[in-house]
């Protein structure tokens, strides 16, 4: 019922490119869905996608462990504090790259030496709206950007103040300059940037 031009964009990703296999397996979990319930109104007779594999496997073939040695190098390619912030909330704090938006300077724990970090990720899970991590290896990152954020003669800043001021979380261009970092440090970007810095700090916990 599809003709071949049609089938095409069905199974192509962004620009054409061929479907990753994980992704096309959703897309056929979804088609399973919605026959699977029109077979429950009584509205078909037989899911036509009923033996098609649909579960997700892990792709390992885009891990990558960036090491100490190579996240020291990352924080002296940084342009400036918050981007040194930034590197260090990914790689030794495990935060999620979105999860640094929500930050306040409320959030920085100083006497305790945690983090409070809320997930959108996973705030509809209970008790998992937030979660509290280790200072200790960004603790130098966090005081030299919030001197940089202090306004003259002050010496303090409103609780409620975002921590991350240089780009939003609606920004869609952190890739760019993270990889103009990455080469800056003599590095080859590698994928999935973001999530492989947190994934190593998993690790390396």
């Amino acid at each position: 019922w599809l003709d071949k031009r049609r089938i095409k964009q069905a199974t192509s990703g962004r620009r054409g490119q061929p479907m990753a296999e994980n992704a096309k397996r959703k897309h056929i979990a979804n088609c399973k869905m919605f026959f699977n319930a029109a077979k429950r109104r009584g509205l078909i007779q037989g899911n036509p996608f009923e033996a098609q594999v649909s579960g997700t496997e892990a792709n390992r073939s885009r891990d990558h462990f960036v090491t100490l040695e190579d996240t020291a190098k990352l924080l002296e390619a940084a342009p400036d504090a918050q981007w040194r912030l930034l590197i260090s909330l990914w790689r030794l704090a495990g935060l999620r790259k979105m999860e640094v938006f929500s930050l306040t300077w409320g959030d920085v724990l100083w006497t305790d030496g945690k983090l409070r970090v809320r997930s959108q990720k996973t705030a509809h899970k209970d008790g998992c709206e937030m979660r509290y991590v280790p200072i200790r290896d960004v603790r130098q990152y966090l005081e030299d950007a919030f001197q940089a954020a202090l306004p003259d003669r002050q010496r303090s800043l409103p609780n409620d103040a975002k921590i991350i001021t240089r780009f939003s979380p609606t920004n869609n261009n952190l890739d760019k300059p993270f990889g103009k970092i990455i080469e800056a440090a003599g590095m080859i970007p590698w994928p999935k940037r973001f999530q492989n810095l947190r994934a190593s700090c998993e690790t390396q916990w």
